[in-house]
């Protein structure tokens, strides 16, 4: 009888153990569990949040500038998944960026060096016509960035790499976006702070 008092008291103290473990490494845990691995790199954060009954997680990667080097890259005749495309491009960090058509024909302003857009740059002079491509992403001299386009008085040079998206999400800490377009995705997004650090935030799982 005392060995099995002494054994549950062991089992007891064991298992309590494990609970300290697990409440001390429960964010690792669960990350490995759920995305394959036990932390972050130090640029990187993670962001979770309930919108309505969905529970969306973001991942927020943070650029100052000049600490990484850009570039902008598309082949319409071979398309590429993002593995493929870091691969291809040894790269360290790939996003999808601009919108194409079926046919690999850019639906907004695209222009790279050696690349003249087919589509014309966003003519907000007329405000009776609906604008969707409110915003520039560009790379100058290997950085990256953005505009809102209403307030970019000419479009950016024809020898730097520029695109044109859509929607603005929030401009100068204002919400753009009146009301929910109820088509749900993952979503990739790029924000600029007032240090004129990057952030290039990603739907790590959920939809928005």
């Amino acid at each position: 009888m005392k060995r099995i008092v002494t054994s549950c008291f062991l089992l007891i103290l064991l298992a309590g153990g494990v609970v300290f473990a697990l409440d001390r490494w429960s964010a690792s845990f669960i990350s490995l569990v759920r995305y394959g691995y036990f932390s972050l790199p130090s640029f990187m954060e993670r962001r979770t949040v309930m919108i309505d009954d969905r529970t969306v997680s973001f991942l927020l990667a943070r650029f100052a500038r000049g600490e990484k080097e850009w570039n902008m890259a598309t082949s319409p005749s071979t398309p590429k998944s993002i593995h493929e495309w870091r691969t291809h491009l040894g790269a360290d960090f790939v996003v999808n960026g601009s919108y194409f058509s079926a046919t690999g024909e850019p639906t907004g302003f695209y222009q790279t060096p050696t690349f003249e857009s087919v589509v014309a740059w966003p003519d907000f002079s007329n405000e009776v016509k609906p604008i969707g491509y409110t915003f520039a992403v560009w790379i100058d001299d290997g950085d990256l960035d953005i505009g809102y386009i209403p307030n970019m008085t000419t479009p950016p040079a024809p020898n730097i790499a520029a695109f044109a998206s859509f929607p603005t999400l929030i401009l100068n800490d204002q919400p753009m976006v009146e009301k929910d377009s109820g088509a749900l995705a993952r979503r990739t997004m790029l924000a600029k702070d007032s240090k004129e650090s990057m952030y290039v935030i990603v739907t790590e799982s959920g939809e928005l």
